[in-house]
C-alpha cells in the first residue's frame, strides 16, 4: 500500500517538473487556453444551431457531427505537418485560428458558412492540441512523464467544465451569437499575448 507521503511527494514532484522548465509550463497554459473554448462549444453550439441558424434536429445532428470530425481531421494533420513546421508557432496560430472562427460562429445566420467556420475551428484547434499534447510528453522527464500527462488530462476535463458554466451564465444575460464572440475573441487576444510573453514557446521548434 502507497504511503500517503510518498503520493503527496510524487504529485509535488510533477507539479515542481512543471514549475521548473519554462516550455512545459507555457505547454500546459496553452493546453488550457485551448481548452477553455471546448466549454462554450458544448453549452452554445446546440441553441446556435437551434436558435440562431434554425436547424432541424436531424441537421443539428450533423452540424455538431462536423465538430468531431473535424477534431479528428485536425489531429491528422498535426502528424502529417509535425515534421515540416515548428510546433509552438503552430500551437500558437491554430488556437488563435480556432478563436477567431468561433467568434465568427457567433456572428453569422447562414448554416453553410457556419458549418465551414465549424470544420475550420475543428480542424485548427485539433492540430494545435495535438501539437500540444506531443510536446507536453516530449518534454516532460521519463522519471515524471506520468505524473505530467495526469496534469494534463486533469487540464483537458476541469477547464472546459469551467467555461461552460461561464458560458451557460453569460448567455443568459448576452445572447448566444454575443457569448461565442465574447469567448472568441478572448482566446484570440489570450494567444496574442502568448506569442509577445511566452518566447520559449515561441520558438518552440518540435
Amino acid at each position: 500500500m502507497v504511503q500517503p507521503r510518498c503520493i503527496e511527494a510524487q504529485l509535488r514532484e510533477g507539479v515542481d517538473a512543471v514549475a521548473t522548465q519554462p516550455l512545459l509550463r507555457q505547454l500546459m497554459l496553452a493546453a488550457t487556453a485551448g481548452y477553455l473554448a471546448m466549454g462554450p462549444m458544448t453549452v452554445l453550439l446546440p441553441k446556435l444551431a437551434a436558435s440562431q441558424l434554425g436547424l432541424s434536429e436531424l441537421q443539428r445532428g450533423a452540424f455538431l457531427g462536423t465538430l468531431a470530425l473535424s477534431l479528428i481531421a485536425g489531429g491528422i494533420l498535426a502528424m502529417i505537418v509535425a515534421r515540416h513546421v515548428p510546433h509552438g508557432p503552430a500551437m500558437l496560430a491554430g488556437t488563435a485560428v480556432a478563436g477567431a472562427a468561433l467568434a465568427a460562429l457567433g456572428g453569422t445566420q447562414d448554416s453553410r458558412s457556419a458549418l465551414a467556420l465549424l470544420a475550420a475551428l475543428g480542424i485548427a484547434g485539433g492540430a494545435a492540441l495535438s501539437l500540444i499534447v506531443a510536446g507536453i510528453q516530449t518534454q516532460a522527464a521519463e522519471a515524471v512523464r506520468g505524473r505530467v500527462v495526469s496534469m494534463y488530462t486533469i487540464i483537458s476535463q476541469a477547464v472546459p467544465a469551467a467555461s461552460g458554466v461561464a458560458a451557460g451564465a453569460l448567455v443568459h444575460s448576452l445572447g448566444v451569437g454575443t457569448a461565442m464572440q465574447v469567448f472568441g475573441a478572448m482566446l484570440v487576444a489570450i494567444m496574442a499575448l502568448a506569442s509577445w510573453r511566452m518566447v520559449p514557446l515561441r520558438t518552440y521548434r518540435g
